[in-house]
């Protein structure tokens, strides 16, 4: 089976040339994810892995995948999404269990799903948020409550979508996303004699430093019957300062080179820059999203200078 993604605009005149990429050979999915993702070799290895197995059997599966704000859990299947569509992602922590007030359900993906088709992947973005016991007046706990409801959804079951459509959940592939980061401080602060990542509360910088076990997950509020039914928990480690500056100034998928395309402007960002906003991200904990949220501030400020002195958009910028 092949697919096809887009490789770099090129910022002049934003035309896309078109690469050939094998959906048959995880290999080459790997390979794939890796020139857009920084520093997940691992967890690029485990996804290319759950997506090929996901095309060649036809059959679902379920993951937890565990790691710091903004190093790229959920952009891998973004990634992944323009080489295979059939990828949803929904936001977990606005999910609500049946009979509470919502309209944003379990089955809700179901929604933006071909009707003649079953066979998705699903992502629950900020999961570890809808598993955190929450409980109601009269002490119930409604984590627990979701958390079932998913165990009938990966368990396979049939849903009744819009439209009357009937989906098959057993054809399905189920990711779960989240930092999860209230346990990994607690590890953080148990297992470190360093005082280092969480146990030094003068940053903000996760640390994480083991993975997290289904122990873990049961202790953060997943029930255990859908933790155990987990085949596998993708790491995501979080990045070193030396790792965003790379990511900024190397690295194919840096946001320097993303927001170029995005904005179709040269972007020439000085060392110094680079540096202030990598260890802005690094110091808050915030991610990659961060940097390019640094950037596009600042790309901001110019443009409006630009149309102020001069009327019109620059072409070129330099931070």
């Amino acid at each position: 089976m092949s697919n096809f993604y887009e490789s770099d605009y090129k910022a002049d005149n934003m035309t896309v040339s078109r690469v050939e990429i094998d959906l048959g050979n995880p290999n080459e999915i790997y390979k794939y994810l890796t020139s857009k993702v920084a520093f997940q070799d691992e967890y690029c290895r485990d996804a290319a892995m759950i997506l090929w197995k996901h095309i060649k059997a036809q059959y679902g599966g379920v993951y937890f995948v565990t790691g710091p704000s903004g190093c790229g859990k959920t952009y891998v299947w973004e990634s992944i999404k323009k080489v295979y569509p059939n990828i949803i992602i929904c936001d977990a922590s606005s999910i609500t269990a049946n009979g509470w007030t919502g309209n944003n359900k379990v089955t809700s993906f179901t929604d933006f799903m071909d009707p003649d088709d079953s066979n998705y992947i699903v992502v629950f973005d900020e999961s570890d948020k809808l598993f955190q016991p929450r409980f109601d007046r009269g002490g119930a706990n409604v984590s627990a409550d979701i958390s079932s409801e998913f165990l009938k959804l990966v368990d396979g079951m049939k849903i009744q979508g819009r439209g009357g459509a009937s989906f098959d959940t057993s054809k399905m592939t189920f990711i779960f996303c989240g930092s999860f980061g209230t346990k990994a401080e607690e590890i953080s602060e148990a297992e470190s004699s360093t005082g280092f990542g969480f146990g030094q509360k003068s940053e903000k910088h996760v640390a994480y430093e083991r993975k997290l076990t289904i122990q873990d997950l049961i202790d953060a509020g997943v029930i255990r019957e859908l933790a155990s039914r987990a085949i596998r928990i993708c790491h995501v480690r979080p990045l070193s300062l030396d790792d965003y500056i790379h990511l900024l100034k190397d690295h194919t998928g840096s946001p320097v080179k993303l927001l170029e395309q995005k904005k179709g402007v040269k972007l020439n960002v000085s060392e110094d820059c680079i540096r202030r906003i990598a260890n802005n991200a690094y110091k808050n904990g915030l991610g990659v999203r961060n940097c390019v949220k640094q950037l596009e501030s600042m790309i901001d400020d110019q443009v409006f200078e630009s149309f102020r002195c001069n009327g019109i958009e620059p072409e070129e910028i330099s931070l």
